[in-house]
């Protein structure tokens, strides 16, 4: 690819807390990559990361923009601040989507340009970059974002899983995908006008997801880019914990407010774009409530089965945005 095409690439990285280290061996390898401009936005970072950002604002005169932000948005809030400053450079026709701690190789954004240009150039069309940290879970996707929930699905339970507990791989790369992550997104700024930004009242989780399938919806495609891949330098944070079911590390190992900003935005996007008949809705949901009470019993976390009907809820009701430290009851 040129220079020229290059150029007109705006990346867009969020950064949050303290991860210097990740920033810097990511910023590194953006800069390889020549896009046109990199528009960080520091959500909450410590000093040192603010001194690096500006450091190296200083240093590459007219190629950073930064936009900061002295408390905590999330990733909703943070991306939505960055893709919406990269619409206002009218030079730019591609925004590019890391986080920190996204890094990619020095070929990465060529074989992105590549495989865009390689379907027209269609201002409908985003391109996904493979992420091997999805590797490690068992993605019917083999390394892409997940595919849809069933219709009437209650936080990724159905009464249909009790009935084929296995989703059958398919081997072959997939032709589109039905959603994605932010990170290594490349997604045209006629595309992201269309669809809007992203929905800052989810504040973290589920946000990227809600904002890609816009994408679907409008009559665009995601395709995935095989060749080309980023690094995830940070464990992501649905990585931590036992090997045991979803429902198991919800109840005895994550965080109690990373269970409820999950569960509240993926019981929001099952309700408004996967709602399925209500009735079933309701066994599932019922059902999905009585095995949190059974593992939370078994696991000394009544609390943590309260914090979970809550956010379900939450969910249902559209009770959304950034909740107070206490609002998060339990262990």
């Amino acid at each position: 690819m040129t220079n020229i095409i290059q150029s007109n690439v705006s990346v867009v990285v969020l950064c949050y807390g303290d991860r210097l280290e990740c920033l810097i061996k990511t910023l590194d390898s953006i800069e390889n990559n020549n896009p046109g401009r990199i528009i960080l936005v520091g959500n909450a970072v410590s000093l040192r990361v603010r001194d690096e950002i500006e450091r190296r604002t200083a240093t590459f005169n007219g190629k950073y923009s930064i936009v900061f932000s002295t408390i905590n948005v999330g990733s909703a809030g943070g991306y939505a601040i960055g893709i919406e400053s990269a619409l206002n450079f009218t030079e730019c026709d591609l925004l590019w989507l890391l986080d920190d701690d996204n890094c990619p190789n020095e070929e990465t954004l060529d074989t992105l340009l590549e495989c865009w240009h390689n379907n027209s150039s269609d201002p409908n069309t985003a391109v996904a970059t493979r992420r091997k940290t999805l590797l490690e879970h068992e993605d019917p996707l083999d390394g892409w974002v997940g595919g849809l929930p069933i219709n009437g699905t209650c936080i990724g339970f159905h009464i249909l899983n009790l009935i084929s507990l296995r989703i059958i791989k398919d081997n072959n790369s997939p032709t589109c995908l039905p959603w994605s992550v932010y990170g290594g997104l490349l997604i045209p700024t006629l595309l992201v006008r269309q669809i809007g930004l992203p929905r800052s009242d989810f504040f973290l989780y589920g946000d990227d997801l809600e904002w890609t399938r816009r994408i679907i919806i409008s009559g665009g495609r995601i395709i995935p880019c095989p060749d080309a891949e980023i690094v995830d330098l940070f464990p992501s944070w649905n990585m931590t914990g036992s090997k045991g079911s979803n429902l198991r590390r919800r109840i005895s190992d994550l965080e109690a407010f990373r269970v409820y900003y999950e569960v509240r935005n993926r019981t929001w996007i099952a309700r408004h774009y996967f709602p399925g008949n209500r009735i079933v809705y309701f066994l599932n949901r019922s059902a999905y409530l009585l095995t949190s009470w059974i593992v939370a019993i078994r696991y000394n976390r009544f609390k943590r089965f309260c914090l979970i009907k809550r956010a379900i809820l939450d969910g249902e009701m559209d009770q959304l945005g950034k909740m107070p430290e206490n609002y998060f009851y339990g262990k």
